[in-house]
């Protein structure tokens, strides 16, 4: 499978696309409908590779095969780069793992078992944005507590 295929991009950039329709805030993600097409052996095989091309991507250092059993910060990787990788993850699987759980899961092969937890098991999906409009404050403001991992009172 292409970089560009598990990445989910089908087409160069080109001039701006018309406006989503209503259907498409609801779209299931690329990587996490490619990961639901593929058989459950071979999974986590992908998520590694997607996981190994965005943080090599983030370290700046091209193509270059991780060990998925090292701990991401022995290789440079800080926080600030785990938020980018949070978000990227989030972007392809519409899944969010809270910042703080990167210090628990500091590993690829870690981060892997857990997106194929929360894949199996649905997951905590991203907030469409133009859902967010429609939420009440309380309801906002317990999205991102869940989102930054905290508990909230």
């Amino acid at each position: 499978m292409t970089r560009e295929a598990l990445l989910g991009v089908t087409a160069p950039l080109a001039a701006p696309a018309a406006a989503p329709s209503p259907l498409a805030s609801a779209a299931v993600p690329a990587l996490r409908r490619t990961l639901q097409a593929a058989a459950p052996g071979e999974r986590a095989g992908l998520l590694r590779a997607f996981l190994n091309q965005r943080i090599t991507a983030i370290l700046g250092r091209g193509e270059v095969a991780l060990d998925p059993a090292q701990p991401l910060p022995a290789i440079g990787f800080d926080s600030l780069m785990a938020g980018e990788l949070s978000l990227d993850i989030e972007d392809a699987l519409g899944t969010v793992i809270p910042l703080e759980r990167f210090r628990d899961v500091s590993t690829i092969e870690r981060i892997t078992a857990l997106l194929l937890e929360q894949v199996a098991d649905g997951g905590a999906p991203a907030v469409p944005a133009g859902e967010v409009d429609l939420m009440s404050d309380d309801e906002v403001e317990r999205q991102l507590r869940t989102r930054l991992g905290g508990s909230g009172s």
